[in-house]
């Protein structure tokens, strides 16, 4: 594994936890930490761990494939000659009201990382991807950790399509045990387990034996149980005084359930940005609105739905995990916004709309030549500025 540290300007989500875009300039035959810091030996309190595989390296080549090939691009890609023939093991409406796939029968193959070494010991996880999923077709996606020398059961860290023709996408409810549970999109590991290595696995589905789908890359945000946050990582004053020109837009304004599309409203505005569109936003909210709703979750703040969707307008988009603030300034420095998950206590946030949250979405367009982050903040669209850090929290880029 190679620590990569050099941001570049590709599009990128973020949340609490950072989500980037970059390129390596070595191929990837394994898991490869992704820019960014890499685990912070310094900080037992609270550590992150970014890392990931791009078909474009051959970051695939070391997975076991069953019913998968790989494209001459390195992407993974169900295979109609070796694929399985399987059913849905619900009834129609039988899964929480819904579907659990498509209801009938289908072709299916998989694909399974090597046994990864963490850098870090994790209580964490959360799968990131980018896919092609043509109508009719879907993927799922999996993970696995090594606690105490044995491994977990493989926990379902979502079903995914780009559209809702075949398969309305939706997290899985109810896979806790005595190792962990799914928070919506999160491997959480029990609170007296950590882990010291992990295993993904993607599964690839078509309803026929046409169309398929494909996985272009998948990334791994890992991180240690939060503890005691550290105190601020100094920044950059190099980095300080830019302003990303990311279009501004409200998600107030919406009637019908703008108050709860904060995640949403994030990402179109950043692929406005990266598309140079300066239109209204209206078109732009609402495709995303309709683009990463979670069936189960009922509600669009499914971190790696929101980076899926970013991918399937030609972005490498990646969930990640920041320790401070300083870590997202040298994606502003490079150009890069960054969407981030952040919640503050009453008011323990400098500059801040209202006064507490339990969970909003950002984007960081900048820093003041103070070094104060600015935000476009969808609930109140005017820039906000603040000292604070953000520490442990979740982003994509």
């Amino acid at each position: 594994m190679n620590d990569i540290d050099r941001p570049t300007r590709r599009a990128v989500l973020a949340t609490a936890a950072a989500v980037a875009f970059s390129t390596l300039l070595a191929p990837m035959a394994a898991a490869q930490p992704l820019p960014g810091p890499a685990a912070q030996t310094d900080n037992p309190a609270y550590q992150t761990s970014h890392l990931g595989w791009r078909a474009a390296e051959g970051g695939f080549s070391s997975w076991t494939l069953t019913g998968v090939s790989r494209t001459p691009e390195g992407s993974l890609q169900l295979d109609p000659a070796t694929s399985s023939f399987g059913s849905d093991p619900y009834p129609a409406g039988g899964y929480l009201g819904g579907n659990f796939y498509n209801a009938g029968t289908f072709w299916v193959g998989e694909a399974e990382s090597a046994v990864e070494t963490a850098p870090v010991d994790f209580s964490e996880a959360i799968v990131s991807w980018n896919a092609a999923t043509p109508p009719g077709t879907w993927v799922e996606i999996q993970m696995r950790a090594r606690v105490e020398g044995r491994f977990t059961k493989y926990y379902n860290l979502g079903i995914w399509a780009a559209d809702s023709s075949t398969v309305a996408r939706h997290s899985v409810r109810a896979q806790g045990d005595a190792d962990g549970r799914v928070a919506v999109d999160t491997l959480v590991l029990d609170k007296k387990l950590t882990a010291d290595a992990y295993q993904v696995k993607v599964r690839l589905f078509s309803e026929t034996a046409g169309p398929v789908p494909s996985i272009q890359n998948a990334f791994v945000a890992l991180s240690t149980p939060l503890g005691k946050i550290r105190s601020p990582e100094p920044g950059d004053p190099a980095r300080w005084d830019r302003l990303l020109a990311v279009p501004e837009c409200s998600q107030m304004v919406y009637p019908d359930g703008g108050t709860v599309w904060c995640s949403p409203t994030s990402t179109s505005m950043v692929l406005a940005y990266w598309a140079g569109d300066s239109g209204p936003c209206e078109p732009r909210v609402r495709a995303a609105v309709a683009g990463v709703y979670d069936r189960v979750y009922d509600g669009h703040g499914n971190w790696p739905f929101n980076t899926a969707y970013a991918a399937t307008a030609g972005l490498e988009a990646q969930v990640a995990r920041f320790t401070s603030m300083a870590e997202a300034e040298r994606w502003v420095a490079a150009g890069v916004p960054v969407v981030l998950s952040h919640a503050w206590k009453q008011n323990s946030l400098t500059g801040a709309p209202i006064p507490s949250s339990d969970g909003h979405l950002a984007v960081l367009v900048g820093f003041d030549a103070a070094g104060n982050p600015i935000c476009r903040r969808r609930r109140y669209p005017a820039a906000v500025r603040s000292r604070n850090p953000a520490s442990g929290s979740v982003v994509w880029v």
